[in-house]
């Protein structure tokens, strides 16, 4: 049995929150908030008191006071656990014109912290803070962190000026403690700006190697935007005795877009007063129509140095020249690159062209790149090709046209080519792939499709797996599909042949008629080869509504090997049945089955086997005045 109980009034004071829950009526969990309040004119105060129960346990009990006005807070606050020692918590923090200050203290189990701070204006331009730490452990010694801090504005009408100088000290980390002092200044009217920080740390300050010294100085003159001129200077130095750190660095630079656009950069780094590295880049955009434009840059250290030259003309209206030269290395090493580029564009048609030739000392000829892009009226002709040494590297084709598509990628290790290509209603598809590596086999497919499969189609396909040095092994296959008639009767004609190099043909040739199940219906099958006799299976089926055929035959060498036919006919009220066999084998040859009966009139059956010309079985059975039967034989 679980009986649950809240209630809260925030309307007025006090204000109240309450929890109760009760279990089987004798065990009683609750929280209960009361917090009175009221305020003055420029004070407000509140009364918190927060009791939590549950069985078993002595409810726990924090309560005390806040205070607040414009310029100070106060906090009181104490429970009645731990019941040696109880957690508390006191803070105050006073604010006016010329200081701020700030009190706390406070137990909880295991620590007992204190702190308090002042900062302080002894003149409107300075701030001075103290701030101090104490904190115990339980059964361990009191220890202390202090903050000491001071903050000059020493700015004046000319220059923005600014300095920091604080120290932080621990009594159980004396390591940590640190010390930093800076000083920033900006003078408005130069755009001249510098900063100066140093820090040591570690349990003496006057120990040389525990400490950083870092300082920027920069100015600049102009500015850097269209039709002005701007140029930049500046410092950095970095000091670091325990890393081993001594760092200088020097720059400038100079932006001129009064006109067109020059442009230089000069820096240098030392370390331990010896020269490390050395930049200087310059650029200068001589003419904007017809464009003219040279950048160079040298990147220099003790053991390397970098060049970088790079021209750009327009020599005729959309085509661009250019060279750009790279040396890296001691050695000298280098590349030298020389492009053409061309681009046209019109309402109907575009023309893009790259060309690039690469060359480095010892290299027999240039490397040379050329890319072709060609478009008019929704047609595609692009090319992309690599040369090396005079030998074709790499190539790739694309061609889109309304009667050819077509892609080609040719490198040093494989070709391929896919295609399409149309003319009426013909389409021709090929798909080549020739590597070059590991004397892999090239590979060459070709189809042709022409008319449609609804009325006249032909397809023809042909496969080469030894293309280059066995043309005739080879899959070919052709078939046709023609709408034809028949007795008056819609029906197709098909073909097909699927020939493997001069060793073997296979071909399956006939008739249908759209009604399967009235016909005519026709395939024949043959296989044949070079050491392979001709061998053809045929099966032909025809049904009218007083007539039916079908026919098996097989052939080997052009000869008959074996043919059977089944026919029946409906003529005058007499219905037929004949089935006959001719074959090479005299155990089938001459065999033939005939029926014979009467479907109107007097009632007539007939049956006669002929085994051989010989050999002839009947039987035969009338009934006009009278039952009478005869047998033959």
């Amino acid at each position: 049995k679980i009986e649950v109980s809240t209630a809260l009034k925030a309307h007025s004071s006090p204000a109240q929150v309450m929890f109760e829950a009760k279990v089987d009526d004798n065990r009683r969990y609750f929280v209960k908030l009361d917090m009175p309040y009221g305020q003055s004119l420029n004070a407000v105060y509140f009364e918190p008191r927060l009791e939590m129960g549950c069985p078993a346990t002595q409810p726990f009990l924090l309560q005390g006071r806040i205070d607040g006005s414009s310029s100070e807070l106060s906090l009181n606050l104490q429970s009645n656990m731990p019941a040696e020692k109880p957690v508390f918590l006191r803070a105050t923090v006073s604010i006016d014109d010329k200081k701020v200050q700030a009190d706390l203290s406070t137990r909880i189990p295991m620590l007992e912290i204190n702190f308090n701070s002042l900062s302080t204006k002894p003149q409107e331009s300075t701030i001075v803070t103290a701030a101090t730490l104490e904190y115990q452990w339980r059964g361990l010694r009191k220890h202390t962190a202090k903050l000491n801090a001071k903050t000059k504005n020493l700015s004046t009408e000319h220059m923005a000026k600014s300095a920091i100088n604080a120290e932080m000290q621990f009594s159980e980390f004396p390591e940590y403690n640190w010390k930093l002092i800076t000083d920033f200044q900006k003078a408005p009217g130069a755009q001249h700006k510098e900063h100066d920080i140093k820090l040591w740390w570690g349990e003496d300050f006057g120990e040389d190697q525990r400490h950083i010294h870092v300082l920027t100085i920069s100015k600049q003159d102009g500015e850097y935007r269209q039709g002005s001129k701007g140029s930049s200077e500046g410092r950095l130095v970095v000091l670091a005795p325990v890393w081993d750190i001594d760092f200088n660095g020097f720059f400038n630079a100079m932006l001129d877009l009064q006109d067109v656009s020059k442009g230089t950069f000069n820096g240098e780094f030392q370390s331990h007063g010896e020269r490390v590295m050395q930049i200087e880049m310059n650029h200068n955009l001589e003419s904007r129509s017809p464009l003219r434009l040279f950048l160079n840059a040298r990147v220099e250290t003790r053991h390397f140095r970098f060049l970088y030259s790079d021209q750009l003309e327009e020599r005729n209206p959309n085509q661009y020249v250019g060279r750009t030269n790279v040396e890296w290395g001691r050695e000298g090493k280098s590349i030298a690159t020389e492009y053409v580029v061309m681009s046209r564009q019109g309402p109907d048609n575009s023309l893009h062209d790259v060309e690039y030739k690469i060359s480095y000392p010892g290299m027999r000829m240039p490397a040379v790149h050329r890319t072709k892009i060609r478009t008019t009226r929704g047609t595609l002709d692009a090319t992309s090709s690599t040369e090396v040494n005079g030998e074709n590297y790499i190539l790739i084709s694309v061609q889109n046209t309304p009667k050819l598509k077509e892609f080609r990628f040719e490198s040093t290790l494989l070709q391929t080519k896919l295609s399409k290509a149309t003319k009426g209603q013909s389409a021709i598809y090929v798909a080549e792939l020739r590597p070059k590596f590991a004397m892999i086999n090239a590979f060459l497919a070709t189809m042709q499709v022409k008319g449609n499969s609804r009325n006249n189609a032909e397809v023809q396909a042909e496969l080469l797996w030894d293309a280059d040095r066995y043309p005739d092994r080879k899959v070919r296959f052709s078939s046709s599909h023609v709408k034809i008639s028949t007795d008056g009767h819609p029906a197709f004609r098909y073909s097909a042949t699927l020939q493997h190099a001069n060793d073997m043909s296979i071909t399956a040739s006939g008739t249908y008629s759209v009604d399967l199940s009235q016909g005519p219906f026709a395939i024949e099958i043959g296989v044949g080869g070079t050491h392979l006799t001709p061998r053809t299976v045929s099966l032909s089926y025809t049904r009218r509504e007083t007539s039916a055929n079908v026919m098996f035959g097989y052939t080997r060498a052009g000869a008959d090997q074996l043919r059977i036919e089944y026919n029946r006919n409906e003529a005058n009220s007499v219905q037929q049945f004949d089935v006959s066999a001719t074959s090479v084998h005299p155990e089938l040859n001459g065999k033939r089955l005939n029926i014979a009966r009467n479907l109107g009139g007097p009632r007539y059956f007939k049956i006669q086997y002929e085994h051989s010309a010989n050999e002839i079985y009947g039987l035969e059975l009338t009934d006009s005045s009278g039952n009478t039967a005869s047998t033959q034989t």
